[in-house]
């Protein structure tokens, strides 16, 4: 089948705007660091860090595993009424689980449970920034099948660290004379989660034309909660609890300043995920279609493909890094000097990711979420007991070495399932052939 010159422009300036789009998004991550750890210090970044690890987990938690399934569906449907069933349908469910959610946390804040001794406005505001990043999720994903992707990865990525930075820089104006009230970062980044929540909506509803679905609501439900959509659930919030796993651990055995000094390490070699979650929206919808043609050729091509690009994306900001790390530690300020170690390990860790591509993404839009699941559930259970056991020891260095290794592991074993996968179709479908 040939493709025509404007369709291959088209597509090859989508990549480009995105990869923009995404750069612009670590750079202001960079700025938004740079600012609170000059404004702040240590105890600053690690509280913002916290905060918005927790909102992950917890809105991943809301969230279902939605977001991916209604990509996958919509990346085939594409701008149909079944689409905007599915939305709605799927917007209804997080704020009922949501909902349920918040239950338990004012139930927790009233019975005063020690670990949930929470002031009351910090309660309500994480709250409501879960509600908000569940909906972003499942609404960034679907801007992506539907080929918004520059859109969607701005929204993720650019609209909290710019609305952030700014209400910093006025506070700080307004208050030179003392350092920055650390739990304003709290309220500052939820305020401004809201409105990319917001902007994800209306541009979604925009896209979707209004049509009468042909389809029953019993339909719709079948289409989006399969048993596949609970591997989904469960993977993706194993995964955000694996990448954020030092920011729940760590606070027990260095405190607050050593978290920050591990936060910043973290940043600067961490630009690896966002690089594959951009990848992962234009591989993602192709996985998708390309498991529903049953063609596993161009699954294992996809496949190495990603690894070469994020590769090719990740070397050039790693090396640097690597190079350069006591120089750019001192931007961040005097008190971040003693992160070079923190740096060394997550490099190695990360390093691993990026060539292993995105081998997980693949294993769940081809209908193999469990071996992915099953992966996740062994890694993250060995790296979280194995951080428990050697952080009253080693501290937050050994906690900072299991984490690298069992993440590193962890992307490995992932890969060389997908890879198996398609070796083994293939060698299927040349066994078929012959007998035929």
């Amino acid at each position: 089948m040939s493709i025509s010159i404007p369709t291959i422009f088209t597509k090859s300036r989508n990549v480009a705007g995105a990869i923009v789009v995404r750069g612009l998004g670590v750079i202001l991550q960079c700025l938004l660091q740079i600012v609170v750890a000059r404004l702040a210090g240590p105890a600053g970044v690690s509280v913002l860090q916290i905060f918005q690890s927790w909102t992950c987990l917890s809105g991943e938690a809301a969230a279902m595993g939605l977001p991916l399934q209604l990509m996958k569906q919509a990346a085939v449907l594409g701008d149909s009424a079944t689409t905007r069933q599915l939305l709605i349908l799927s917007i209804h469910t997080i704020v009922r689980i949501w909902l349920i959610l918040f239950v338990i946390a004012v139930v927790l804040r009233l019975i005063n449970v020690n670990w949930f001794q929470t002031d009351w406005p910090i309660v309500l505001v994480a709250s409501a920034a879960t509600l908000c990043f569940a909906l972003q999720r499942v609404l960034a994903d679907l801007l992506k099948a539907l080929n918004q992707v520059s859109f969607s990865i701005f929204a993720e990525t650019s609209v909290v660290p710019v609305g952030v930075i700014i209400l910093c820089l006025i506070a700080a104006a307004q208050n030179s004379s003392s350092p920055l009230v650390i739990i304003n970062l709290v309220y500052f980044a939820a305020a401004w989660l809201a409105l990319a929540t917001a902007l994800c909506l209306a541009k979604s509803l925009s896209l979707l034309t209004i049509r009468r679905s042909t389809e029953t609501s019993t339909a719709a439900k079948q289409q989006l909660f399969q048993r596949e959509t609970a591997y989904f659930w469960v993977t993706s919030m194993l995964a955000i609890a694996f990448l954020n796993l030092p920011f729940f651990i760590m606070p027990q055995f260095g405190g607050i300043e050593e978290l920050g000094r591990f936060t910043i390490a973290f940043k600067l070699i961490n630009p690896i995920t966002t690089i594959l979650i951009m990848l992962s929206a234009f591989f993602a919808p192709s996985f998708s279609r390309a498991s529903a043609a049953q063609d596993q050729q161009a699954l294992r091509k996809q496949l190495v493909r990603s690894q070469y690009v994020s590769l090719a994306l990740y070397i050039p900001i790693l090396i640097p890094v690597l190079v350069f790390k006591q120089h750019i530690l001192l931007v961040f300020g005097q008190n971040f000097a003693g992160a070079e170690f923190y740096i060394v390990v997550l490099a190695l860790c990360q390093l691993t990711n990026a060539a292993t591509g995105l081998a997980g993404t693949l294993l769940n839009m081809v209908g193999k979420g469990k071996y992915e699941l099953y992966i996740t559930i062994c890694l993250f259970s060995a790296t979280a007991i194995g951080s428990l056991l050697i952080g009253p020891k080693y501290g937050t260095q050994g906690i900072a070495v299991v984490y690298a290794s069992g993440f590193a592991i962890k992307n490995i074993c992932s890969y060389l399932c997908a890879w198996q996968y398609t070796k083994t179709y293939n060698q299927q479908q040349s066994l078929e052939g012959a007998s035929l």
